[in-house]
């Protein structure tokens, strides 16, 4: 999987006009790290994807797994916080 320095270098901007609340990449836990590994798989699957023009209803149903993820990813940054 490359890295989300490696896809934002490919078309810069990419990562913020896709994902414009995304989080920075800080693992506080183990479910934080998987949660942040699905959400990067996710990145690299809608680049991918970007390049296929059938592929806009497949790229929706991934953004919205990976805002799903994020919100459980905050769910736990928030318990974090708290305990």
């Amino acid at each position: 999987m490359a890295s989300l320095a490696t896809l934002q270098g490919a078309d810069p901007g990419w990562h913020s006009a896709v994902f414009p609340d995304a989080m920075p990449y800080e693992p506080g836990s183990p479910e934080c790290r998987v949660l942040i590994d699905c959400k990067g798989q996710i990145e690299s699957m809608l680049l991918s994807l970007s390049r296929i023009e059938q592929s806009a209803e497949i790229r929706e149903q991934l953004r919205a797994v990976h805002h799903q993820l994020e919100q459980l990813h905050s769910q736990y940054r928030r318990a974090a916080a708290e305990s």
